[in-house]
């Protein structure tokens, strides 16, 4: 596996440390004008980083975005990223990005394409904690962020029912490895979400 580092030194450092106990076969190769198949993990500062992105999305690469919080999220989703990197959770986001990695290297086809807009947007599955239907759009509850799509539930249950998605209510579809406990009207979540159960869709909890 191939990996581009453009970050500072300090969560170069990190990066690598994680890569080198969770990884045997990788190879850490510079940016030049000459880019082959590879994993570019770039560090998102302003404005001109995302500008840069414009020449390097010729190239065939995987990107991997360091971002501040939430900050300039919207705009790098036109490069479909893997995954994004918080800073201010940079530990926890690393064990997402490592699982992420494993599954792209053993070529398991759990990263999951989404519509949004004229986006798209590549969600690892076993990120997902539950999907919900409002009006005319679908957000999807990950770990760490929630994302808006414009498809029909039924369209995303289809996609996710053989990897270990039920739909409890006519609006919500969710990761049954995330439920903390049941009741026979509600589902609670480890986020500590709350969810109601319809009536017609009991037997699936069972």
């Amino acid at each position: 596996m191939n990996i581009i580092l453009q970050c500072e030194v300090q969560y170069t450092q990190i990066l690598k440390r994680y890569f080198n106990t969770y990884f045997q076969n990788i190879t850490y190769i510079q940016y030049n004008n000459h880019l082959v198949n590879a994993i570019f993990i770039k560090q998102i500062r302003s404005i001109q980083d995302i500008k840069e992105m414009e020449t390097l999305s010729f190239y065939h690469l995987d990107f991997i975005f360091l971002i501040e919080n939430g900050e300039y999220m919207f705009e790098l989703l036109e490069y479909n990223p893997l995954t994004f990197v918080r800073l201010s959770h940079i530990e926890k986001d690393i064990i997402h990005l490592i699982e992420i990695l494993q599954y792209k290297e053993r070529g398991l086809g759990t990263i999951l394409n989404f519509k949004s807009g004229y986006q798209t947007i590549r969600i690892n599955s076993q990120r997902i904690e539950y999907i919900e239907s409002y009006g005319h759009y679908v957000f999807i509850h990950t770990e760490s962020a929630t994302f808006k799509v414009r498809e029909k539930l039924s369209q995303i249950l289809r996609k996710l029912k053989p990897l270990g998605f039920i739909q409890i209510h006519k609006s919500y579809i969710i990761n049954k490895a995330y439920i903390q406990k049941k009741t026979s009207t509600y589902v609670y979540m480890n986020s500590h979400t709350c969810l109601p159960i319809g009536q017609k869709y009991k037997s699936q909890l069972k």
